[in-house]
């Protein structure tokens, strides 16, 4: 397979019945069997109509390469989703109606260059963009979100932009920017009740 295209009728993904040649692991809170095909290779595309991406989709499909490219119209990623795929050395585009992004949803994904958060998104879980070492420049948070999770960023190590908290954030979670390279003053808001 070099190559992964859907047709226009697909607006949901749920697992991985397009393909034989699989492995196996347990999730690690769940313990719930993950199948993944580290050996899918090429571009990703994804549908038009495309509503949901459940979790670990493509998790370590770490052939994957190019830009990560998530439609309009989808409103929320699953945990794993996108986690290992390191060889995506693209851009990634999120578009302007996600809500949700679940725990490692795109940890140790290999996209490079900026990263603009949506307006839309409300709910991220732990270790969302962990590990993913191409990301520079800013990151502003989205006033729709109220904390931000464990680990969002930790390890991206090439953040080296302005941090913007919005006065809508309560609280921060542990390891959230461990190890990122923003320079000069952080500022947190008067709303922050708890970091850490």
């Amino acid at each position: 397979l070099t190559g992964i295209s859907f047709e226009t009728q697909t607006v949901e993904i749920i697992g991985y019945s397009w393909c034989d040649n699989y492995n196996y692991n347990l999730d690690p809170e769940t313990h719930e069997v993950i199948l993944y095909f580290p050996n899918l290779t090429g571009n990703l595309v994804l549908p038009s109509n495309l509503k949901e991406i459940k979790s670990s989709a493509f998790w370590w499909c770490n052939q994957l390469t190019g830009d990560l490219v998530i439609p309009e119209g989808v409103t929320s990623i699953g945990s794993y989703a996108f986690c290992a795929c390191e060889n995506m050395t693209g851009s990634l585009t999120l578009p302007s109606t996600l809500t949700t992004i679940d725990r490692n949803g795109f940890s140790s994904v290999g996209c490079t260059g900026s990263l603009t958060l949506p307006d839309s998104l409300k709910n991220v879980g732990d270790n969302a963009f962990s590990g993913c070492h191409g990301f520079t420049g800013d990151i502003v948070i989205p006033r729709s979100m109220t904390s931000i999770p464990n680990g969002m960023f930790d390890w991206c190590v090439n953040l080296n932009g302005t941090l913007t908290i919005p006065n809508t954030i309560t609280s921060i979670g542990k390891e959230a920017f461990s190890s990122c390279a923003f320079p000069g003053t952080l500022n947190i808001p008067s709303s922050v009740q708890t970091i850490g």
